[in-house]
């Protein structure tokens, strides 16, 4: 039998969480929260007092700090004080709007109450009263109830950007109305409702609706450079195999004069500054370290020079952005090309000679490149793309576009394919459709751009995460800023 090859660094496997908090929902016992002492009483202080009345919080903070685990946190709690068997979690991730959030909870709930009945037509008001008699008959019989809103965000992000003017005011007052005035505080004891939120877009909510400033707040942060080695030690404890460490002196007394070993301070140094005390992308570039190492077979320390042999930080940093940060989803296009444009022109124009001129229609951007106007058309397909799609856009839009009764003339029109990397460059158009583009070649010009690739969906939100203040350790100089806006131009095609 092959010998455990984390033994050689006193470790009984590789610590560091890479997954997502989903992975707890189940077993929360396995749960650890490092650091953040204060955070963690309050949320004791509210497990401890919801036998006598009820708990609403949200856990706000940057991207990757962790604000999903402390809800699931809560609910490792909850079950530590009231027994497994007591607690009943309903747990919504990202709900599309009002409607997606209320039957998200209903059909969590209904896992624990088959008395609750959803039937496929049921209303939003069917959908709050069922919640609320299910909640009530769960609390009488002795069980506490955590409904955990985790990713607002999300939900926030999409009714931004499809909806617009008294529609968009409507359904988000809709959505703050819901969460303040209908869960929380819905039972007056054994009940909880927990969000987790980007710290930005909760701020931006909570102007638009005050009253959700009433909710307690557990405001969580990045990891300060000094506490880097105690969060890389305290997941190492945990996988040290002591035994084994003691029947090897040198070993030991390694362990025993760096509590990070393998981890030197030139490591931790350089896991500080690739993450910026990111927590995520703390225990992401030290496992996929770990694991270099221990593949390669380096046995003494892993320093600066390894970790950075292990990483590639920009594609791992594509790659968070494309699985965890905006999945794909054709909503989001309009939102993430405005604002990437708009950076690159107000911040590069002169200097590319590019400069984004608005997006009167949902799925067109108007961007002058070289004094000619482009019409950039966005079209998401998931199979084949016919003569059809091709002629409905030119009915659309055309050569010439009037803007607020303003007429303005395209010089050429950009189609920006959002498509599947399966779908094959032989299966892209059918015939009808290639016939147009071939005739139409000196007007119309298509770009593919793969939405489930690392290199091409995720770069492109990399970079708008990067120019949100999203992701502060990637793009950190306005060097590297101008030479990506080069790249994203080139993968939109406008950048030759």
């Amino acid at each position: 039998m092959m010998e455990n090859p984390y033994l050689r660094f006193g470790l009984r496997f590789n610590p560091f969480p890479r997954s997502e908090a989903e992975q707890y929902r189940n077993e929360p016992e396995m749960l650890r929260v490092f650091l953040f002492e204060n955070e963690k009483r309050k949320l004791e202080k509210f497990a401890k007092e919801i036998e006598s009345t009820s708990v609403s919080f949200v856990v706000i903070g940057p991207w990757g700090t962790g604000k999903s685990l402390f809800l699931l946190y809560f609910y490792r709690l909850l079950r530590e004080y009231f027994g497994k068997d007591k607690v009943v979690l309903c747990y919504v991730k990202a709900p599309s709007d009002t409607f997606g959030l209320l039957r998200g909870i209903a059909e969590e709930l209904s896992k624990a109450d088959s008395r609750l009945k959803i039937g496929k037509r049921a209303s939003e008001d069917d959908l709050l009263r069922g919640i609320r008699e299910s909640v009530r008959r769960l609390v009488q019989e002795d069980k506490v109830v955590f409904i955990a809103i985790d990713q607002l965000e999300e939900t926030y992000r999409k009714l931004k950007e499809e909806l617009e003017g008294d529609e968009f005011r409507r359904e988000v007052s809709k959505l703050a109305e819901t969460i303040r005035g209908k869960l929380s505080a819905m039972e007056s004891r054994k009940y909880a409702l927990g969000i987790s939120a980007i710290e930005v877009e909760w701020t931006e909510l909570c102007d638009r609706w005050p009253s959700l400033k009433g909710l307690d707040i557990i405001r969580l942060r990045r990891l300060h450079i000094d506490e880097v080695p105690l969060f890389v030690e305290s997941f190492l404890k945990v996988a040290r195999d002591e035994k084994y460490i003691k029947e090897n002196p040198e070993l030991a007394e390694k362990v025993s004069e760096n509590s990070c070993y393998p981890f030197d301070i030139s490591a931790l140094n350089e896991i500080y500054n690739l993450s910026k005390g990111v927590q995520r992308y703390v225990c992401s570039y030290a496992s996929e370290t770990l694991e270099y190492a221990v593949t390669k077979g380096y046995a003494e320390v892993i320093d600066s020079d390894i970790l950075c042999l292990a990483i590639d930080p920009n594609r791992y940093t594509w790659k968070t952005a494309l699985s965890e940060i905006l999945p794909f989803h054709y909503w989001r296009i309009r939102g993430v090309l405005s604002d990437v444009l708009a950076w690159i022109s107000d911040t590069y124009g002169d200097k590319l000679n590019i400069f984004y001129l608005g997006s009167p229609k949902r799925d067109l951007h108007l961007v002058q490149v070289n004094e000619q106007v482009l019409a950039l058309v966005t079209l998401c397909r998931a199979n084949t793309i016919t003569g059809r799609d091709i002629e409905k856009v030119l009915e659309e839009h055309g050569k010439e576009i009037s803007v607020d009764d303003t007429k303005i003339e395209i010089n050429k029109m950009l189609l920006l394919l959002f498509v599947p990397s399966r779908l094959s460059g032989g299966k892209l158009f059918d015939s009808k459709a290639r016939i147009i583009l071939v005739r139409m070649r000196d007007f119309i010009k298509w770009v593919r751009v793969n939405r489930d690739s690392d290199e091409e969906w995720g770069r492109l939100v990399a970079f708008y995460a990067a120019i949100k203040g999203l992701l502060p350790s990637y793009l950190p100089t306005l060097k590297d800023k101008i030479k990506e806006s080069q790249e994203i131009l080139k993968l939109l095609g406008l950048f030759e």
